[in-house]
């Protein structure tokens, strides 16, 4: 499996999950000029914006290490313009999903980290 189909691999497995938790799918793969959201979801008159790793290795760290302070500026502006663009008057929040693939168990670790971090550009 290499890296694009990984990626696709892991956000198909993390809107599964979503829908599995009553979260309604709103967009996937939002592109601005700022940058890309993975999922974009509606739950309890709440908008979330989900950023998802995959990784099959450690070669390159944790996959929550990825999400680095740029990473989190660049979704906060994508979700902005998001939310200007449509208009929209909900509270949000930004979750993280990470899915690191175990090779000697042969399983994934699977983590959902809710509100991950805060939505503010300052």
């Amino acid at each position: 499996m290499n890296r694009k189909e990984l990626a696709q691999f892991g956000e198909d497995l993390a809107v599964k999950f979503l829908e599995h938790n009553d979260y309604k799918i709103i967009d996937r793969n939002y592109h601005s000029i700022y940058g890309e959201i993975d999922i974009i979801c509606k739950k309890s008159n709440q908008l979330i914006f989900v950023e998802v790793k995959a990784r099959k290795s450690l070669k390159f760290g944790e996959a929550l290490e990825a999400i680095t302070e740029k990473k989190r500026g660049k979704i906060i502006k994508t979700a902005y313009h998001f939310i200007t663009k449509h208009q929209l008057d909900l509270s949000i929040r930004f979750d993280i999903i990470t899915i690191q693939y175990i090779s000697k168990e042969k399983r994934y670790k699977f983590e959902h980290i809710r509100n991950a971090f805060l939505g503010t550009l300052f």
